[in-house]
């Protein structure tokens, strides 16, 4: 079954994150960053898990503005900032890394030329979505994203964008597959670049 996650579930999905998105740069800041960062996102934005035989086997998470999500997760958990200068301390090669992930959100925020035509980037956007390797490719990614969508319908959100690494082929495969559209490319980090893609939904 889908339904929304509670706070007790924040270190199981980070947990999770980390186990399926390891090459992210979010699961490199390690489990205590991840946790905080879910905490805040279960509290103040959106996110579904699905269970199965009492067992979290995938989640979804999402917010309405992504843009200002970063700056107003750093504000609401300042401990997590603890956690990051930790990370720097050892490797400060990632604090440029960090700044672009905290700006990723408002590069895909510009107006683009598609097929013609001006196109503007929604803010809503589907952050994360992730299943256990034990139960890929059994519908739970796509159980999930209906869950989303039912939740953005009744709200009256009827377009949303998400972005994900060129690099990452099942990811990419899934969205494509599941309705959404290409609309551009950008570079969240240096010499690696992402795919801004776009959903529209019937809001009947």
């Amino acid at each position: 079954m889908t339904r929304e996650a509670i706070k007790s579930e924040s270190s199981l999905i980070a947990r999770l994150h980390s186990e399926t998105l390891s090459s992210s740069f979010l699961a490199s800041l390690g489990q205590s960053f991840l946790n905080c960062l879910y905490i805040f996102l279960i509290k103040n934005e959106k996110v579904w898990v699905y269970e199965e035989n009492q067992q979290i086997k995938g989640f979804v998470s999402f917010s309405r503005n992504s843009a200002g999500m970063m700056k107003r997760f750093v504000f609401t958990c300042p401990i997590s900032v603890l956690f990051l200068l930790g990370k720097i301390f050892k490797n400060p090669k990632i604090l440029k890394r960090t700044f672009e992930t905290f700006l990723a959100p408002f590069k895909s925020k510009r107006t683009f030329i598609n097929s013609g035509s001006k196109v503007s980037v929604p803010s809503a956007e589907l952050l994360s979505i992730s299943v256990s390797p034990d139960c890929q490719s059994s519908g739970i990614g796509l159980e999930l994203l209906n869950s989303l969508e039912q939740y953005l319908v009744v709200h009256h959100i009827l377009e949303y964008k998400v972005i994900a690494g060129e690099k990452l082929i099942s990811a990419n495969k899934f969205y494509l597959k599941n309705g959404f559209i290409l609309l551009t490319k950008l570079n969240v980090h240096e010499n690696m670049s992402s795919n801004v893609y776009i959903k529209k939904l019937n809001g009947k």
